[in-house]
């Protein structure tokens, strides 16, 4: 490896060990490895957004992907399973645009879809019979704000008779927690805090601690963290790689001469090596947000402008 492509990787390798650090149980890098390889962890979760201290997790499984008979897939989380098989899945919500009641109606549709057994023809068993197998189903939608506006930390719906008020009993469950509400003195808003903490040691929750810990100062964990990002960062970097280095050869092929095509082959590395950068700065407004800390220390960390860091921001705000 020549001195510039070491000192590219070494550059890469740091970027990558300082957004670990900046990591929190909400973003989906950090979530996927740690709740699938943590069911304790997992448990503790559940235990106390339902208010329910001897809820035993039987299987935890993360970024699962449920088809929907050809129309748009979902890929869920959280998907957990406790001793009576009634199934949670926990979704990370920090964008108020993803997290609408339409969603949160869609998502318990196609899990329930997923559950009922394959190769069956429904229309010909007996009526009823198989839908009635149906788990009971919790989807959870943990937020970043409160969803709904009205400061409570948790929104429960279920479906009633509008007229006597009674609840249908369906089975079906719908949830936003207010991850807002972190100083309310009870276990919930304990929760809410160590999952938007990304200092294991201002974590409140000693179990949560000591599991973030171990991703982000082990050897094994460190390289199980640096295993996922590289590879989030490698697809954008290809893809602004290639972009790069088309343009470049393209501006190059335009001005018809030799020394013009080798002047656009070498601005398409540079703007490769930039992507490098620009990629690992918009995984990380993804995974740590938005706002003005998180776009300092994005910008110290891939080198980057602060004023281009704001500007991928806000064209991701925008939805661009």
């Amino acid at each position: 490896m020549s001195t510039p492509s070491r000192h590219r990787h070494h550059l890469r390798r740091q970027q990558i060990l300082e957004s670990i650090q900046h990591l929190r149980l909400a973003d989906s890098v950090l979530a996927q490895l740690f709740f699938r390889q943590d069911k304790e962890s997992t448990q503790l979760l559940l235990r106390i957004v339902m208010d329910k201290p001897n809820l035993l997790v039987r299987e935890v499984r993360t970024e699962e992907l449920l088809p929907n008979l050809g129309r748009h897939a979902v890929r869920l989380d959280v998907l957990a399973t406790d001793e009576n098989g009634t199934r949670y899945n926990i979704e990370m919500q920090l964008d108020p645009r993803r997290a609408s009641a339409q969603r949160l109606r869609y998502y318990a549709s196609v899990l329930d879809a997923s559950l009922l057994p394959e190769g069956e023809d429904y229309e010909q068993l007996p009526e009823g019979e198989d839908y009635e197998q149906l788990p009971e189903v919790w989807v959870i939608f943990i937020c970043d704000f409160d969803p709904l506006g009205r400061t409570r930390p948790l929104y429960h719906f279920v479906r009633r008779d509008v007229e006597e008020n009674t609840d249908m009993n369906d089975g079906s469950h719908l949830v936003y927690v207010n991850g807002t509400v972190q100083d309310a003195g009870t276990a919930l808003a304990d929760l809410m805090h160590d999952i938007f903490c990304a200092d294991p040691a201002r974590m409140r929750i000693k179990a949560l601690a000591h599991a973030v810990r171990q991703y982000k100062s082990s050897k094994k964990g460190i390289q199980e963290m640096s295993g996922v990002l590289e590879k989030l960062a490698q697809q954008v970097r290809a893809e602004g790689f290639a972009a790069g280095m088309a343009e470049g050869e393209a501006r190059g092929r335009a001005a018809g001469r030799e020394e013009g095509r080798a002047a656009g082959r070498e601005e398409g590395r540079e703007e490769g090596r930039l992507e490098n950068s620009r990629a690992i700065a918009r995984l990380l407004l993804g995974v740590m947000g938005q706002d003005d800390r998180s776009v300092q220390s994005i910008a110290a960390i891939t080198n980057l402008p602060v004023a281009q860091v704001q500007r991928m921001a806000a064209e991701r705000q925008r939805g661009q």
